[in-house]
Parts: structure tokens; C-alpha cells; sequence
């Protein structure tokens, strides 16, 4: 009878991942995980209930009272490409990867074929390609590996947003950190991201609004120019108060 280190070896392999991800991924200390790996540490019924669900086999595949799977490993990842899919088909989807993620290699990745094959388990995606879909997703790369619903997929897209504004203002210097969370600054920032969102060159616009309107208008009249193959920066007339940071 296979030992559990045995199995966990075996579907670490198959799945690509090294000891120390799979511990992340499972909310373990990599100490621990790695004692269950080499078998010098026992894991009780719950902690092997959690690995057989992440990995998508069952609790007796993992503790080798059975030699055959009742279901393939990376079990969950099927489900959850057609939860994230929702109603596109599997070509609209493969174009809107490479769209959001700003490259078209990645719909090159993630070809409709692909992303059908992973959905019906017929092929297992490796790490670093459920790192992109997960980026995708707007999720964080555990998400893949545990059961959910749309409630629950909206509540990961939250709560990724929210980890990854706080990641931002952790990784600012001293100086811009204190603007940042300064909440009389709040509509500077606001400005910024429109600004970063529509696609508009900040450094074209050396005077820029401080209010809403002036804002909305300014966009307006870039996108006009634009549109119309008129080079901005041939264009005067942007007169309006600078903001002072």
C-alpha cells in the first residue's frame, strides 16, 4: 500500500508545483507540508480532507487504500473555468484573456481548444498558466483549488482588488505613501486612475483639471483629437489650473 509522501510526491509532479507552493496555496507552513511529503509527519483527518480537495482526489487515492482515482487531479480548476467563462463561449474568452492581461500571446496560450480541454479535465494547466488565469480571473491562484459559486467568485475578485491596494501602498515611499492615504488627496487619485483607465498619456497634459467636469471634459476633447488623427501634442489650448502635489 502506497505510503501518503508517496502520493503527495506523485501529484506534486504531475501538477508541477514545488513543496513550498503547494504549502502556500494550502494555507500550510512549508515545514509542516514537507513533513507529510517525506513522511515524517502525520497529518490528522481534516488536513488530509483539505490536500485530497486541492489536489481533486479522494481521501482514500490519498492515503493509498486504492490505486485508481475517483476524480482527476486539480479537480476544482475544471469547474471553475466555467465559472469564471460564465456566458462567453470559449473563443470569446480566449480573446478576452489577451485583452485584459494587455497581450496577445496570452490568447495564443489560451486558445479556445485549450481552455475547453482544462474545462473537461481532459488536460491539466501547469502552475505558471493558472498564475495567468488567475490574474484573468482578478482572483487570487488558490481560488482554483477549492469549490465555488458566482457569490463566492465575486467575494475572491473583492477581496484580490483590496489585496492588491494594499500591496501598492506598502511598496510606496515614505512621502507618497502619507499623500496616498491623506484623504483630502482622495480626488487626485480618483483623476489618476480615469486618467490610467482611458488610456490618456499624463505627460500630454502638463495642466490637467481638478475637478469632475473639467476632467470629463478634458477626456472628451483628447478622444476627439484623437479619433480625427490630429497629434495632440499640435494642439494648444489646454489652459486649465494645475494640480499642485
Amino acid at each position: 500500500m502506497a505510503r501518503i509522501g508517496e502520493r503527495l510526491r506523485g501529484l506534486l509532479r504531475e501538477a508541477g508545483l514545488q513543496q513550498k507552493e503547494a504549502a502556500e496555496l494550502l494555507g500550510m507552513k512549508v515545514t509542516t507540508f514537507c513533513g507529510y511529503v517525506n513522511d515524517y509527519r502525520e497529518a490528522d483527518i481534516d488536513v488530509l480532507i483539505t490536500i485530497a480537495d486541492f489536489f481533486g482526489v479522494s481521501l482514500d487515492y490519498l492515503t493509498g487504500r486504492v490505486e485508481e482515482r475517483t476524480t482527476p487531479v486539480y479537480g476544482f480548476i475544471k469547474e471553475n473555468i466555467d465559472l469564471i467563462r460564465g456566458e462567453m463561449s470559449y473563443r470569446e474568452m480566449s480573446e478576452d484573456i489577451g485583452k485584459r492581461l494587455n497581450n496577445k500571446a496570452y490568447s495564443e496560450i489560451f486558445t479556445p481548444e485549450c481552455l475547453e480541454a482544462i474545462a473537461k479535465g481532459e488536460i491539466l494547466p501547469a502552475s505558471e498558466h493558472i498564475k495567468y488565469l488567475a490574474q484573468y480571473a482578478g482572483v487570487k491562484k488558490d481560488f482554483f483549488f477549492r469549490k465555488n459559486d458566482a457569490e463566492d467568485l465575486k467575494n475572491a475578485r473583492e477581496e484580490y482588488v483590496l489585496t492588491r491596494q494594499v500591496q501598492k501602498i506598502e511598496h510606496l515611499s515614505d512621502d507618497l505613501n502619507e499623500f496616498v492615504r491623506d484623504p483630502d488627496n482622495a480626488g487626485y487619485i480618483v483623476l489618476a486612475e480615469k486618467l490610467k483607465k482611458r488610456n490618456i498619456d499624463p505627460d500630454l497634459l502638463d495642466e490637467i483639471a481638478c475637478s469632475e467636469e473639467e476632467f470629463l471634459k478634458l477626456a472628451r476633447l483628447y478622444r476627439l483629437i484623437k479619433n480625427k488623427g490630429i497629434d495632440p501634442n499640435n494642439v494648444s489650448g489646454f489652459t486649465l489650473k494645475p494640480i499642485k502635489i
